[in-house]
Parts: structure tokens; C-alpha cells; sequence
């Protein structure tokens, strides 16, 4: 709509972008500190295309969702169409919220631990020295 204030996008905006940006730095350490460090480039690289492929995706199906809800004009309609935009990355926001905290739990991360143990030659003890 014409009548938004462009304070109330500009919060909204930097509260996406804050909110994206302090979620990178997580997922690519996630990808990479359970892996043997001769893998870390490839889940590093696989963390990135997988983002990569998110945010195409992403806008993609908002996209799509959002001009299916415009009804005459998209300049008069978009605004009103947005919501159903908004709500879905909202929920998406939420079920990575919840997807955290379990990857996060003791068990997930006892799992992990088992695992890098399990894949990294380097951490068993005398290979270094054959």
C-alpha cells in the first residue's frame, strides 16, 4: 500500500537481515565441525549450495504464493497479497527455531559427537605415528 511508512519496512528489512546473517555463520559451522577436516571443504561447499538452492527456492514459492493472491492491480495489490508471504517465511522462521533447539539437545549432540569420532582418522590414537 501507498500509506506504509517506510520506517515500518525499513525495521522489518533489518530485522530480516540481521536475523540472516547471524544465521550463516551457525549452518556452516554446523556443516563442517562434525566432519574429517580432508571433508570440510565438500560440507562446507554442500552448505552453500544447499543455502544457495533455499533462497532460490525460496523466492521462487513466495513468489509464486504471493501473485497468486493479487486480485486487480499489482501496484494497489501487493501489499495486501504480501501477508500471505510474510506468514510463510514466519512459519519457515519457526520451524528452524524448533529444528535448532532439537539439533542442539544433549542427544543431538552426544549423536554428533559419536559420529566425528566414528569419521575422523585423525582422532584415532597411532595413526599419526605409522
Amino acid at each position: 500500500m501507498d500509506t506504509t511508512p517506510f520506517s515500518s519496512l525499513f525495521i522489518a528489512y533489518v530485522v530480516f537481515g540481521v536475523g540472516f546473517g547471524l544465521v550463516n555463520s551457525p549452518i556452516t559451522n554446523a556443516a563442517v565441525s562434525g566432519m574429517p577436516r580432508a571433508q570440510a571443504g565438500v560440507a562446507a561447499g554442500i552448505a552453500s549450495t544447499s543455502r544457495q538452492i533455499g533462497q532460490t527456492l525460496g523466492v521462487a514459492v513466495v513468489g509464486a504464493l504471493v501473485t497468486s493472491r493479487v486480485h486487480g492491480s499489482v501496484r494497489t495489490g501487493l501489499a495486501a497479497a504480501s501477508h500471505l508471504g510474510w506468514w510463510t517465511l514466519a512459519g519457515c522462521g519457526a520451524l528452524v527455531l524448533v529444528l535448532g533447539v532439537v539439533a542442539t539437545s544433549r542427544s543431538a549432540l552426544a549423536s554428533a559427537e559419536r559420529t566425528a569420532r566414528a569419521l575422523n582418522p585423525e582422532g584415532i590414537r597411532g595413526v599419526e605415528g605409522q
